[in-house]
């Protein structure tokens, strides 16, 4: 009995934020071959392959000197692994604290709600736990809305 093949949209790179985009095309991916049983990994790994269109291809040449050969891990898992790694943000975390201290309270929005744009935005900055509490306290002095806070 012939098993039925997904249909995937090719892996669109063009966009400006392409590590959003592989991991959409990949979530994608994923979800059909649970949806479509493809658990064989040379199976997978050639659907990606071939639906992920000729520059995921390219990609995929230049990583496969760093994608062991080692049987023990299964081929998909390493390929994935090696791509997650090829798209995944290159973090500038001076720039993401200079995000960090322009984060203000908008008008009419919640403490709580504030403080966790704050912590998202502050988990990028490579603070440690102490260090980003201690941000987060200073921040919400230098910009709440509320001046009561402020002198609390």
């Amino acid at each position: 009995m012939a098993t039925a093949i997904p249909t995937l949209q090719p892996l669109e790179l063009e966009e400006t934020d392409q590590t959003q985009a592989w991991a959409d095309w990949i979530e994608h991916a994923e979800d059909a071959f649970i949806a479509f049983n493809i658990t064989k990994d040379a199976k997978r790994q050639a659907l990606i392959r071939f639906y992920g269109g000729k520059k995921l291809k390219e990609i995929m040449k230049t990583l496969r000197p760093a994608i062991p050969t080692d049987q023990t891990e299964p081929m998909y898992k390493t390929m994935r692994i090696a791509l997650d790694e090829y798209f995944s943000e290159k973090t500038n975390e001076v720039f993401e604290r200079h995000k960090f201290r322009m984060l203000a309270q908008e008008v009419g929005e919640s403490t709580h709600n504030y403080v966790t744009r704050l912590r998202t935005q502050g988990a990028k900055c490579n603070f440690d736990n102490y260090n980003l509490d201690k941000a987060i306290i200073e921040q919400l002095t230098e910009k709440c809305t509320s001046h009561k806070m402020r002198r609390a």
